[in-house]
């Protein structure tokens, strides 16, 4: 008789007969693994919409800008401008917003540039500054109907007495370099590569942000970008919401440039790209750099593909209510 401490020389049978088929349940795991990833992305099987708290908020209350006429004087006044951030920066402060420039130099072996962001910031009126949502857009030529919806939402805001946290308006040079030299002087995280100027003034925690590309002066698609770096995803409840802001202003939401859903095939292309991108995409917009620093992100990027039918002034809409229901 053995001691109950002795170890058996074999294992047990099952176990033996499982190894010695080893392969045959490596691919009866893949071939389950498969079959349950079909199932589970058919629509009787997930929930349509998940939404909870300030998420409802949408259909309560009405968005109000429409300053189409501003955005119109912005743009043609951007379009031959060399100096962008100049001109944005004198822009906010005739409209007595915070500003404040910053500059920044990434020194890299083989690589180094440098730029200057503008940062606005309208102060909350009904609290402190504890808090502050953050609108991120790129100071670019391909980018200037943005750039003028987001100057025009950033005047229409600092005349509103409504809001309860900070708003903070970051017009980012060099994208993702210019907003990370942003975001490290913000959280003072400093890097070895990474030389900027300090900030003036601070608006407590960020809790939430969104970035906005726009292609043309009409469109008629939202594509809702929220992959951020290693694999990290934003609420649900933030892609929810644009959705619905979209559908609200008669605009399709889409996800990985795919919008409603038509059949099987469409939900197994999009889950596709989805799981590829989250795999192998290191950054997909500026949203992506937010997500390190534990902040909610998305970016919001409209464009035509059939006919465009909504104007500038309903994505100054659109990011009005972002900004009075995602946080």
């Amino acid at each position: 008789m053995r001691l109950l401490s002795q170890p058996i020389d074999k294992p047990p049978v099952f176990v033996e007969k499982i190894v010695s088929k080893w392969w045959k349940v490596c691919v009866i795991s893949e071939l389950l693994a498969l079959i349950y990833i079909c199932i589970i992305i058919q629509p009787e099987y997930n929930e349509h919409m998940k939404v909870s708290e300030n998420a409802l908020l949408p259909a309560l209350v009405t968005e109000r800008f429409s300053y189409y006429h501003r955005i119109s004087a912005f743009l043609d006044k951007l379009r031959p401008e060399r100096n962008i951030s100049d001109y944005i920066e004198k822009q906010l402060l005739a409209y007595g917003i915070m500003t404040q420039t910053m500059r920044f130099t990434v020194t890299l072996p083989g690589f180094n540039e440098s730029g200057k962001n503008v940062i606005g910031v309208v102060r909350a009126s009904r609290s402190s500054s504890t808090e502050a949502i953050v609108v991120a857009v790129s100071m670019t030529e391909t980018n200037l109907e943005a750039l003028a919806v987001i100057l025009a939402l950033a005047t229409y805001c600092r005349e509103q007495i409504y809001w309860a946290r900070d708003i903070q308006f970051i017009f980012v040079d060099k994208g993702l370099i210019g907003l990370t030299a942003y975001l490290a002087q913000y959280h003072q995280h400093h890097h070895s590569f990474l030389q900027s100027d300090k900030l003036n003034f601070h608006s407590g925690a960020i809790v939430g942000a969104f970035a906005v590309k726009a292609d043309g002066l009409l469109f008629d698609t939202v594509n809702i970008e929220h992959n951020m770096i290693n694999g990290l995803l934003p609420n649900l409840d933030l892609i929810n919401l644009m959705a619905k802001l979209a559908d609200k202003y008669g605009v399709i939401p889409e996800v990985f440039n795919h919008g409603y859903q038509v059949s099987w095939w469409n939900l197994a292309e999009t889950t596709s790209k989805a799981m590829l991108s989250q795999a192998f995409n290191e950054k997909e917009g500026l949203h992506s750099i937010f997500g390190p620093y534990g902040i909610q992100a998305v970016t919001i990027h409209v464009k035509s593909v059939m006919e465009g039918h909504a104007s500038l002034t309903d994505l100054g809409r659109i990011c009005e209510g972002a900004l009075r229901f995602i946080f």
